[in-house]
């Protein structure tokens, strides 16, 4: 899969599936069965040279919509120098280890990272989601720690200084990790580029409520708990923002770029690198579909790339960039609606005007025929909406 590799940060990755930073990371058995499955790279579980106590270990919990975990634990820095060691001999794709230091302690996060590196790893993930302690302030708003955390991940001054600390101890690729509790992620990012970051990714998971139970009370979903607490809000729910970021993060910056959040898809994956992405973290999917969704993505990416006529896939990369504008800018061609399929149509059409006719001042049914007057459309496009695999939106004549 040749077709599928790309060269960054002085590293070469297979494919642009990269598993990102979880709980299938923390451990060789689990990341060697992910490297099986084609992963073209492995960011670990996050490595701390400080282990929190009082966690009682990885919980998924599901709802309508999505999905959150809780209780992740961190990998220690002597189990991560023994993984790394092991996965050196086991496993042929980048190692990128995910780190998170002490506040912005340049001391601790430099010599984590120099420890990391003789131990085998390829590459230093930042995760700047650390929390601010010895006394340092950040200069964002107090509102954003209520029920949470403070990030020094939210201050574009301290993610430099803890970019430029690694930069200064490591001679490996730096990868500076955006975290959505920021106010202004595109100036972090700026920032950790000035500061020498070889690469950026994002953006992490945002800090929310999962959701509740509402046949008891409106409990967590977490089974053993009862009370509801912020945490982790990831998968199918940060599809947009995954997009929006890589897209205003491309557009500010030259360094290359890593998307994550919310990628469920194969689709995703090349929306992703149309927006400019170097590589794709996946997380979320591996847990929806086990890790056998690496090989069956990577398939349909190459079917892709055929369909396309594209020889590689970094011919397609940041190619939608170009389309990408302020909002309200966009030039408009008016729409109309046309019928695609007629059969299938004919089995839709009174469920679509049903849905479509309070809004939509072009559609009509006379007995039991719904049909379309064009000069009445204004574009609200809700019949392909509500039946896509029937009718289309077209250029008006």
């Amino acid at each position: 899969m040749t077709r599928l590799s790309s060269t960054f940060a002085g590293l070469t990755f297979k494919n642009p599936l990269m598993v990102g930073s979880c709980s299938l990371t923390a451990d060789a058995e689990s990341i060697e069965t992910l490297v099986r499955a084609g992963a073209g790279s492995i960011v670990t579980k996050t490595i701390s040279p400080e282990i929190r106590a009082g966690q009682s270990g990885f919980k998924a919990g599901r709802y309508a919509t999505g999905w959150t975990c809780k209780a992740d634990p961190r990998v220690s820095l002597p189990q991560a120098e023994a993984l790394l060691k092991r996965l050196r001999q086991s496993t042929d794709v980048p190692l990128i280890v995910n780190v998170i230091g002490r506040s912005d302690n340049a001391q601790v996060w430099g010599e984590t990272c120099q420890r990391l590196e003789a131990a085998g790893a390829h590459a230093i993930e930042l995760d700047l989601n650390c929390h601010p302690d010895d006394g340092l302030v950040l200069d964002v708003p107090k509102n954003l720690s209520l029920f949470d955390d403070f990030s020094i991940g939210q201050e574009p001054a301290a993610s430099a200084r803890v970019t430029k600390a690694v930069k200064t101890a490591v001679s490996i690729p730096v990868i500076a990790k955006m975290t959505l509790r920021a106010p202004d992620i595109v100036g972090v990012a700026m920032a950790c580029e000035a500061a020498g970051a070889d690469a950026i990714s994002g953006v992490n998971m945002l800090g929310a409520i999962g959701g509740l139970d509402v046949e008891n009370g409106g409990a967590g979903c977490f089974a053993g708990f009862d009370d509801l607490e912020t945490g982790p809000l990831l998968g199918p729910e940060l599809s947009g923002l995954g997009r929006k970021y890589t897209a205003l993060i491309g557009k500010a910056t030259k360094t290359p770029y890593i998307s994550g959040s919310g990628v469920m898809t194969w689709q995703h994956v090349i929306e992703r690198i149309l927006l400019g992405a170097y590589s794709v973290q996946v997380v979320s999917a591996l847990y929806f579909d086990g890790p056998d969704v690496i090989g069956r993505w990577l398939n349909q990416i190459e079917q892709y790339l055929d369909r396309h006529n594209h020889a590689d896939i970094n011919q397609i990369r940041g190619t939608a960039l170009a389309r990408f504008r302020e909002r309200n800018s966009a030039a408009y061609v008016p729409q109309v609606p046309s019928i695609t399929d007629p059969a299938r149509w004919a089995e839709v059409s009174g469920e679509v005007y049903e849905k479509s006719a309070i809004a939509c001042k072009c559609i009509s049914r006379e007995g039991a025929q719904v049909s379309f007057e064009a000069h009445k459309c204004v574009g609200c496009a809700l019949p392909a909406f509500h039946a896509p695999d029937a009718v289309a939106m077209v250029p008006a004549r």
